[in-house]
């Protein structure tokens, strides 16, 4: 009551209807004989920081308060298992009083002119500020209460539709609130907001998939993020979906499942056309087209490069995998059989994966393409002559060292006219305008 009379606004402040909420939680949860001991917890949850915001301000306790209303339905859980519709209106109340209010006093204060900020853009006052985040903290304090109604009313089937929910209405406020004007998309506070609607569409996948599935979801994830970048220059965009792809490539890199498929479908399916083709094709395109989108203007300078690299090793552990499926034998996938065809055909696929990497570094302009698709063209050869041909005798052995020495040749003949002619020419193109800018100035002073 302190707390939310010494706000600006008074009772219409924020802080005014978070302990209007808390008192309503605290009644609704009352009506229980059982629930005297619930209302003994609240009034000692919820008057320290109500004293305190009413002594040291709002900033750190308003969001402190916005946690105790969930507290309080969490610590009451244990004894109304069946009033879930209680808990339910509660913990409705709790977020429509700090969820909505917030963003309609913030409206509010725009419209009546409240103070500028920098840049024409209008200034939250402390108490302002503070509400905001606490909307934006609200929905993350009540998934737990929500989550327990949702599976006891209507089971776990859809509860990843929980998060998505409560981040997609945080979402509608935050921008909101930058067309209005009231928040730049680079500021702190508009970055704490994109990472909690980021941290629910992260959780809603857990909640709703697994397994290889799990793995897609997130790989789109990075996809989608990519996809918002030119349009929101954020660098929480950019890192978020860096760390998603980590978790992707750990996932596929790390788990036995990615690489022999799950419950034995390891040799189901046609050739190319099987489990492994969407297992790692998805990450691997979403992973592209990430670090196309993200090249424009990197948060950080090697994000872009990290997502090439992960990409190609994820195309060359899909070929891996498309060669094992079509040598399959009794369901079971092999990546070191005794099969001269099945090797032979593995080294042939490392060198044209190399080649079309070549190809690719050579259209795209890219030198750091070309060397990992010459790396890649080695690797295939040196295989093929070193261990694949090692298997038979005589002038056969004889004839793999040559045809090994051939292209090894060829190979530094490529490099020579690919790699280092480029940076020849790059150098020289440098030192000639540096040249020409010396004679103009040369000819400047002259005349």
């Amino acid at each position: 009551l302190l707390a939310g009379a010494g706000q600006p606004g008074g009772w219409g402040g924020p802080a005014g209807w978070g302990v209007s909420a808390v008192l309503a939680a605290m009644l609704t949860l009352g009506l229980k004989p059982e629930g005297q001991w619930v209302l003994v917890q609240a009034l000692g949850l919820g008057l320290p920081p109500a004293v305190l915001l009413r002594i040291s301000g709002p900033r750190v306790m308003m969001p402190l308060m916005a946690f105790v209303g969930p507290m309080i339905l969490l610590a009451a859980w244990p004894i109304i298992p069946e009033m879930t519709g209680s808990v339910l209106i509660a913990s409705l109340a709790l977020y429509v009083t700090w969820f909505v209010v917030p963003f309609v006093e913030a409206s509010m204060k725009q419209a009546q002119g409240a103070g500028d900020g920098k840049d024409g853009a209008p200034a939250f006052d402390e108490g302002t500020r503070a509400g905001v985040m606490s909307a934006a903290l609200i929905g993350l304090f009540l998934f737990e209460p929500l989550r327990r109604v949702w599976v006891a009313e209507l089971g776990d089937g859809g509860i990843g539709l929980l998060p998505l929910l409560l981040g997609g209405a945080l979402l509608m406020g935050g921008t909101l609130l930058v067309q209005r004007k009231l928040l730049k998309l680079d500021s702190p506070d508009m970055s704490v907001i994109l990472g909690l609607v980021m941290l629910g569409a992260s959780v809603s996948l857990p909640l709703q998939l697994d397994h290889t599935w799990l793995t897609l979801g997130w790989a789109v994830e990075v996809a989608l993020l990519s996809l918002l970048h030119p349009r929101i220059r954020q660098p929480l965009i950019q890192n978020g979906a860096f760390i998603l792809a980590l978790i992707v490539a750990w996932r596929l890199f790390f788990s036995a499942d990615a690489w022999v498929g799950e419950g034995g479908q390891g040799a189901d399916g046609m050739i190319v056309l099987n489990w492994s083709l969407y297992t790692w094709g998805v990450p691997m395109v979403a992973l592209f087209v990430a670090a196309q989108r993200f090249r424009q203007a990197p948060a950080v300078a090697m994000i872009p490069g990290v997502f090439y690299t992960l990409g190609i090793g994820m195309g060359f552990a899909l070929l891996n995998i498309e060669i094992s499926h079509a040598f399959a034998r009794d369901g079971q996938l092999s990546f070191l059989s005794g099969d001269l065809a099945q090797e032979m055909t593995r080294s042939i696929g490392w060198a044209c994966f190399g080649l079309l990497l070549i190809l690719v570094g050579v259209w795209r302009e890219s030198r750091w393409t070309r060397l990992a698709g010459l790396l890649f063209a080695l690797l295939g050869v040196a295989k093929a002559c070193l261990f694949d041909m090692w298997q038979l005798s005589g002038f056969y052995r004889v004839g793999s060292f040559f045809c090994m020495a051939i292209a090894l040749m060829l190979a530094a003949i490529a490099f020579q006219r690919m790699v280092l002619r480029d940076e020849k020419t790059e150098r020289d193109e440098r030192e000639k305008g540096a040249g020409g800018k010396d004679n103009n100035g040369g000819r400047g002073e002259g005349t």
